[in-house]
């Protein structure tokens, strides 16, 4: 009997290991770990941002020293990255149009205004077709800056720390693009 129980207990925990090694967000699983700014970063958490009922991205939101704090997710100076897994094709034009209602949201005309270079090249790397199953990477690396991949390719890095926090506070500001979305990876 103790034998059954035991083998019972061990293929629990076996199930919950297996379990922890990724997170599921709109049928897609976020590993753990991410390695990323020369850094191993930790998952944050995973959400899924829906607009009109309808699965956008999923989110897994990770970072070198991860809290469930909103404000030391946006505003750290250390290695993190935002990898959006495509849920749908939308078109480039609709993430233009996102980053802009976003950062609308979430920055000040002064901000958006002095940012206005580096954003236009920020949207424009995006493709005319993002294809669901596209994975895209926001990855924040302290000295260097915002490094933007795109199905596995680099698209451009820019150097602006406070573009950074404004495209993080899209996602956990006070006016985030989804909110359930955000407490989801929050916790909240």
């Amino acid at each position: 009997m103790k034998a059954m129980q035991l083998l019972t207990v061990l293929a629990i925990l076996l199930t919950s290991a297996a379990t922890a090694q990724a997170k599921d967000a709109g049928g897609f699983d976020f590993p753990d770990t991410l390695t990323a700014a020369g850094q191993t970063l930790k998952l944050v958490g995973v959400g899924v941002r829906v607009k009109w009922m309808v699965d956008v991205y999923g989110l897994g939101a990770y970072q070198l020293t991860p809290t469930r704090k909103a404000s030391h997710l946006i505003n750290s100076d250390e290695p993190k990255a935002a990898w959006l897994h495509m849920l749908r094709t939308i078109s480039g034009d609709k993430m233009r149009d996102a980053i802009d209602a976003g950062l609308e949201d979430n920055t000040t005309e002064a901000e958006r205004a002095r940012m206005a270079p580096e954003v236009d090249k920020l949207k424009n790397a995006f493709p005319a077709e993002i294809r669901k199953g596209l994975d895209i990477f926001f990855v924040y690396q302290p000295g260097r800056g915002m490094t933007l991949k795109v199905g596995g390719v680099e698209k451009l890095t820019v150097t602006d720390r406070k573009l950074a926090v404004a495209m993080w506070s899209m996602w956990f500001g006070r006016n985030p693009v989804d909110k359930d979305m955000k407490n989801a990876i929050l916790g909240d």
